[in-house]
């Protein structure tokens, strides 16, 4: 069997255009996995509905490929935490605009862990 896990929630605001066409992409996702049996992971979904019942208004106007580069710089470089750069970024899922940090990473294996649990004796 094969899974596809859907992407997260870009940016964490739910009402920017980046958001919008993800959602579009992820109902064309899903109508896919269906129609060719494989199996829709939903990890979007739970990754809106967390940030529906944390609201955090995430920081804004930053240049996304730069945040990029000092996350990358903060735990590579520095050794912090993914946690920690999320929360200095003003993020709560994220650790820039696109990039999981631990709430993510143990969502995603959940839901993974549970699909091959499923799926084991298939």
């Amino acid at each position: 069997r094969v899974a596809f896990v859907s992407m997260p929630v870009l940016g964490e605001d739910l009402q920017d255009k980046k958001h919008l066409h993800l959602q579009e992409y992820i109902t064309v996702l899903k109508r896919v996995t269906t129609k060719e049996n494989i199996d829709y992971l939903p990890f979007y979904e739970l990754h809106k509905d967390y940030l529906e019942k944390n609201i955090l208004k995430p920081k804004k106007n930053k240049d996304e490929h730069k945040l990029i580069e000092m996350s990358m710089l903060q735990h590579y470089i520095f050794g912090r935490n993914w946690d920690s750069i999320s929360k200095t970024h003003g993020f709560l899922t994220l650790t820039d605009y696109i990039h999981l940090n631990n709430w993510g990473a143990k969502n995603i294996a959940q839901l993974i862990e549970n699909w091959i649990n499923i799926n084991k004796s298939n």
